[in-house]
């Protein structure tokens, strides 16, 4: 008979017993595969696998909630996807009427500009140990950028 779940530490994850910590709480909620909100009557948002949490979240609050995002809001028309500040993206009709969009800061790369989608000025950089996270504005909007070659940008580049 089961009566309870624990994690590999021995940490009952089922709500009896100790209360796990808020960082503790978020690592067993990841490693489940489940987003949730406290807030919110414990309402469970995404029952997926962590990976897939994290790459398709369906929920702006589960992209938030597991890792560090970009998002913007928009709207698709016309065959493409529409923000302030940024070109049309193409986008399926299956986007139609308001979007929101979560950017991971590995999906945006940092190139000259004659390259570049958008614009922007370097205003902060991250160092994280095996990577950098750069906080780049593009107008209004500040983006996160993983940089992962041994290239730092400085701050104020452009």
């Amino acid at each position: 008979m089961v009566t309870g779940v624990r994690d590999a530490h021995g940490t009952r994850l089922d709500g009896v017993g100790r209360r796990p910590a808020a960082h503790d709480a978020k690592r067993h909620v990841q490693r489940l595969g489940l987003a949730h909100h406290g807030g919110e009557s414990g309402r469970v948002r995404q029952i997926d696998s962590p990976l897939d949490l994290y790459r398709r979240p369906r929920s702006v609050f589960v992209a938030d909630f597991i890792g560090t995002s970009t998002i913007l809001a928009g709207s698709y028309a016309d065959g493409a996807w529409r923000t302030e500040g940024l070109p049309p993206l193409p986008a399926s009709p299956s986007c139609a009427g308001a979007i929101a969009v979560a950017l991971r800061p590995e999906q945006i790369a940092l190139v000259g500009t004659a390259d570049a989608v958008a614009t922007g000025v370097v205003r902060e950089v991250f160092f994280q140990g095996d990577h950098a996270l750069a906080q780049v504005a593009v107008g209004d909007q500040p983006f996160l950028v993983a940089v992962r070659d041994g290239s730092l940008p400085a701050r104020g580049d452009t």
